[in-house]
């Protein structure tokens, strides 16, 4: 409610009146009234400035609370955005050590599949090997008289031109593994038909070979096993 001046000053004039007209018997009523309106639209007006104080108040609050709730909103993002790079930092790290632990597992199975084709390869060799020895050993005479015979054999049974080849190059000598005995070499002379010098090469193992400029008479364990060995990886 407001104070009304127009109102407040045709009572005014209408109080003159009747103050002139009745002096003074109805003044102090009056005046009394005129009072307790003043009294009245005075505490109407405080009541309005501490209602715009709270309203100011209310709206300050309300600000502060915004500005709280902004912020509040700014540190729950800013929690969520470090707590989503550490999870990513994680998750990077843990996928590292899964790959770095698949390498090492592939890295591991092929040197495990490695050593296992080492060890079947030398398996292999081993079997190939001893199959190679069992098979040359077998074919083998059991003393060197045996390799003079057959020297004696596979001379026997050459063609004619590669035996006249073989036995007329130059430089036709004996090459045994060991040493012979007299017996022996007169004997591989005689059916060499010409006295040949006798040469050492342990590297044949066992046997004897007749060799000339024009070629070579293998009889030997060292060429058994080179032949049987070529044929094998051949196969």
């Amino acid at each position: 409610m407001t104070f009304d001046w127009t109102t407040f000053a045709l009572q005014l004039a209408n109080a003159i009146i009747l103050v002139a007209l009745l002096r003074h018997f109805l003044f102090r009523p009056v005046a009394a009234m005129i009072a307790a309106r003043q009294a009245r639209s005075q505490h109407l007006l405080d009541q309005a400035t501490a209602a715009e104080r709270a309203a100011d108040e209310a709206r300050k609050q309300a600000e502060a609370a915004t500005l709280a709730t902004s912020k509040a909103r700014i540190e729950i993002l800013n929690e969520a955005r470090t707590q989503a790079q550490a999870e990513r930092a994680a998750l990077l790290d843990q996928a590292r050590q899964e790959a770095a632990t698949i390498i090492e597992d592939g890295r591991s199975r092929r040197r495990q599949e490695a050593q296992t084709h080492t060890a079947e390869a030398q398996a292999t060799l081993c079997q190939l090997a001893t199959a190679i020895s069992t098979k040359a050993l077998s074919a083998q005479p059991g003393h060197v008289d045996g390799y003079v015979d057959r020297i004696a054999q596979i001379l026997a049974t050459m063609d004619q031109p590669d035996r006249q080849a073989l036995l007329g190059g130059g430089n036709l000598r004996i090459i045994s593994a060991t040493d012979l005995s007299d017996d022996q070499v007169q004997t591989l002379n005689r059916h060499l038909g010409i006295a040949a010098p006798v040469e050492i090469d342990p590297t044949l193992i066992m046997g004897i070979n007749i060799l000339s400029d024009n070629g070579i008479l293998r009889n030997s364990l060292a060429d058994d096993l080179n032949q049987l060995s070529k044929a094998m990886n051949n196969d």
